[in-house]
């Protein structure tokens, strides 16, 4: 209950993460490996900060910054 509280209400596997959000940092075309280090690449390209390794919590708001 207090992750929600905190904003952090959307958790995504890596596999799905990377399925829904690897266009914004990749092109289209590239095969990418549905790993940890994957999300992490992805992370850092967008320059994504407050994240950790793990399962990625990602506030709601987020999701909205990711499809504008």
């Amino acid at each position: 209950a207090k992750i929600r509280h905190y904003g952090f209400s959307h958790r995504i596997p890596f596999a799905n993460f990377i399925q829904r959000y690897s266009i914004l940092a990749y092109p289209i075309s590239m095969d990418l490996p549905l790993t940890r280090e994957t999300c992490e690449n992805i992370l850092h390209k967008l320059k994504m900060q407050n994240w950790t390794t793990g399962l990625y919590f990602i506030r709601f708001f987020f999701c909205f910054q990711f499809l504008i």
